[in-house]
């Protein structure tokens, strides 16, 4: 009769690499009662784009224009978050960058818009 394999979550800390510092592990039972595929528990290793910063995006349009686009996104954002983003003092993740975008859309800008900063975290 064939034994079977019961991976131990012992087993799971002698395949981390030595330099990571943290990892999460689950309960494989809690895991067999769904489907793997639409796991919510899975995280990528895809790169998250962070941005900063309109000084370079408002210097592209007319000041008109750019002055119906500020009182919307500080409609979005709020005063405060707003002078920190074109301050450079608070990041925007890609939720945040998609309801940018279409703010700037619906005053006629098209294309991407060029911010002042942007940073890849992981």
């Amino acid at each position: 009769m064939p034994q079977e394999f019961i991976l131990s979550p012992f087993f799971a800390f002698t395949l981390v690499p030595p330099d990571t510092k943290s990892f999460s592990l689950l309960n494989p039972a809690h895991l067999k009662a769904q489907n793997l595929a639409d796991c919510r528990y899975f995280c990528n290793h895809d790169p998250i784009t962070y941005v900063t910063g309109l000084k370079d995006a408002a210097e592209k349009i007319p000041y008109a224009t750019f002055q119906k686009i500020r009182e919307d996104l500080i409609g979005i954002l709020g005063r405060s978050a707003y002078y920190r983003l074109m301050r450079r003092e608070q990041w925007l993740d890609v939720q945040a960058q998609q309801r940018i975008l279409a703010v700037f859309q619906s005053h006629g800008v098209e294309g991407p818009l060029i911010y002042d900063e942007v940073r890849q975290a992981y």
